[in-house]
């Protein structure tokens, strides 16, 4: 309990405050290691294995050229895993061992990235599969591979536990049986840094409480051993310099109550706006079918074999569970939005049946701008309307001037609503806030008027909302990955982002400039500056500024269905996605630069060749999913990762992707993964 973790702190920071540095006693003769500053870091998903491999990286570079005083300047890091092996969330469910139905991702996953656009200019796909080319989308467990493998490159020992055991091809091994890769398995060691390694790995460990004590100016990490979830010795404390949170976002399931109290209750909290012509039941009825989250994975194929589902959410999870119950043989699904410009709204066509009387394809997957607002049928069905947010009302409300739609017999409602960070075990000041979070707006400046673009024609000048939001695009009090009201406390955790690996690894080169000293944080009302003038530039993008002002937002729902910006044919569509994939890639190309990270891509101005052809690839990514034609003769079974391959290149290695094997909709169904070896 609170209490009693309270008093823990309490007992042990009386008992170390004296001799703090003891307790990391390190493997080596060098002096200078007495001073390093400590570092703990959370957590040993990518992003802990980023940070570690910046690390590795850095000490590496400064003993090669002698920098005696850069190599002063690293810090001792120690990693707090729970889990008994590196991965994080990219652990499949089957190798979480704590509890069922976490945030983990599940076997049969497909990345829904293409591999070109997760790549890194230190170990290339073309080097990790020895020459051999490889689909542009691959298997979650192919990924999580290359990740791991990147890392070993820098030393076979960079998974060694703390007590030095190195568990890196025993817990997480995919050589054994018919795992992937191992022809490749320990072929890159020959990097390996010296025997000075600054960094251990406490797996199994699960920190219970992290505070920052003002006095000391040190972190108390509270953390526990444990195996098979039970807790294996007593709590200890240690102290650090600095908290590094890389946990990321994913810890807990996200279910709106709202709707959750719907489905159980049968009517919306919001009213029940159904005439009587159109609602024949005396009463409500809650809904009798299964309800499940996307992380309850262990029951889905069950949950939509032959069966009629409703998924609610229409990001990236809900796309790709679309397609996985598609192959997994479901009668129909609906995906059901509320903003309609979510990754489902953008597939230009879903695969199913060709109608032999018509010739025409008939999609199994039909997409809603709606929201349930009853429970209709007897517990079967249920009615959706549009809904519009009530700005006095603080809450979603049914739109009155669309007409609702009733889908029957729902055997299925899965909640693709994301999750919330699992931030239980830092004290509350430590937390950070998700943007759909915070209370906080800020205020355009009063001669705010946005450049011409595409839309200006019919939308004209959009006079912005009083209170804006922040963009995505920011973590509310945080600044380039630091916590402005504690700059020793960062976070490594990705935005709203079309490429989370490469944001993460850029993140982990920033803190550790920040550790380093080679980096500074500009003075609190710089960054005040900063920030407004970044969101004032996102405020230009239309794609981005309807997420932050709502007068845009309205402005551009009102325009007619079946517009020209919902497709792809039309060149303005074109142009408005080319002015928001070039204004994501100059900002990476900024932080690039600010985190002194290893690539660069030019200016946020004017990208250079690298840069702009991680733009094409950007564009290329977008447009897979917009150009699928429901009218083509391959509607029936194309997806985007049915893309052609030879329009994804790597932009280090220039290698273009192989296609797949089969069909996406054709490989796994006999329940084996594909995997891509090497051939003998």
């Amino acid at each position: 309990t609170e209490p009693n973790v309270e008093r823990k702190v309490a007992e042990l920071t009386k008992s170390i405050e004296t001799n703090s540095r003891m307790e990391h006693p390190m493997p080596s003769h060098d002096t200078s290691q007495l001073t390093r500053p400590l570092v703990a870091l959370i957590g040993c998903g990518p992003s802990g294995i980023f940070f570690l491999h910046a690390l590795a990286t850095q000490q590496r570079e400064l003993e090669r050229r002698g920098d005696t005083e850069g190599l002063a300047a690293l810090p001792r890091v120690t990693c707090f895993e729970a889990a008994d092996g590196p991965g994080g969330m990219w652990r499949s469910h089957s190798k979480d061992h704590s509890k069922e139905n976490t945030p983990n991702m599940y076997e049969a996953l497909w990345c829904n990235i293409p591999k070109e656009m997760m790549e890194f200019h230190d170990y290339t796909f073309e080097e990790h599969f020895g020459g051999r080319q490889v689909p542009a989308y691959l298997p979650r467990e192919c990924m999580l591979e290359y990740i791991k493998q990147r890392a070993q490159s820098r030393g076979p020992g960079v998974f060694a536990s703390a007590s030095g055991q190195d568990i890196s091809h025993e817990a997480f091994n995919v050589a054994e049986g018919k795992k992937i890769f191992d022809a490749c398995m320990g072929k890159k060691t020959q990097n390996h840094i010296s025997g000075n390694r600054l960094h251990s790995i406490k797996f199994q460990t699960r920190v219970r409480n992290v505070n920052y004590n003002s006095a000391t100016k040190k972190f108390e990490i509270l953390f526990d051993c444990s195996r098979g979830g039970k807790v294996k010795q007593e709590a200890s404390m240690e102290q650090y310099d600095y908290c590094i949170w890389a946990g990321g976002q994913h810890g807990k399931p996200r279910i709106p109550r709202q709707l959750l109290r719907l489905l159980r209750s049968g009517v919306s909290l919001t009213g029940d706006t159904s005439s009587d012509e159109e609602e024949d039941e005396d009463e409500a009825v809650p809904y009798k079918g299964t309800i499940l989250h996307s992380s309850h994975m262990s029951e889905f194929c069950a949950a939509v074999n032959g069966k009629r589902v409703v998924l609610i959410g229409d990001g990236g999870s809900a796309e790709d569970l679309a397609l996985y119950a598609v192959k997994q043989r479901a009668s129909m699904v609906y995906v059901l939005s509320r903003s309609g410009y979510g990754d489902s709204v953008d597939n230009g066509s879903w695969p199913g049946p060709v109608n032999s009387m018509t010739g025409k394809v008939e999609p199994k997957v039909k997409v809603h701008i709606a929201l349930p607002c009853r429970v209709v049928q007897n517990g079967t069905g249920l009615m959706c309307a549009a809904m519009f947010w009530n700005e006095e009302s603080e809450s979603y409300e049914i739109d009155d001037d669309e007409d609702p739609i009733v889908l029957e017999k729902i055997d299925t409602v899965i909640f693709c609503t994301g999750y919330v960070p699992n931030q239980d075990c830092l004290s509350p000041d430590l937390r950070f806030q998700r943007v759909e979070e915070s209370d906080e707006f800020w205020t355009a400046a009063a001669d705010f008027k946005m450049r011409r673009n595409a839309l200006t024609e019919e939308l004209g000048d959009v006079e912005p909302s009083e209170d804006l939001d922040f963009s995505a695009n920011t973590i509310p009090g945080v600044y380039q990955n630091v916590l402005l009201s504690n700059h020793r406390m960062m976070y490594m955790a990705e935005r709203a982002s079309e490429y989370p690996l490469l944001e993460l690894d850029i993140a982990a080169w920033q803190c550790l400039a920040y550790i380093t000293g080679k980096a500074t944080l500009p003075e609190k009302r710089d960054i005040e500056r900063i920030v407004k003038e970044q969101m004032e530039e996102e405020m230009q993008v239309p794609y981005l500024r309807w997420e932050i002002d709502m007068n845009y937002f309205d402005a551009i729902n009102e325009l007619p269905h079946n517009h020209w910006s919902d497709g792809w044919s039309d060149p303005r569509a074109k142009e408005l996605m080319e002015q928001y994939a070039r204004h994501l890639v100059g900002a990476l190309a900024r932080n690039m630069r600010n985190a002194k990270y290893p690539v660069d891509f030019g200016t946020a101005e004017t990208l250079n060749d690298l840069g702009n052809k991680f733009f094409q690839l950007l564009l290329r990514k977008i447009s897979s999913r917009r150009e699928l034609d429901p009218d083509s003769k391959e509607a029936e079974w194309r997806t985007y990762r049915d893309a052609d391959p030879l329009t994804f290149e790597s932009i280090y290695t220039g290698q273009a992707a192989a296609p797949l094997p089969k069909r996406w909709l054709e490989l796994d169904l006999d329940g084996s993964r594909t995997s891509f070896q090497l051939k003998n």
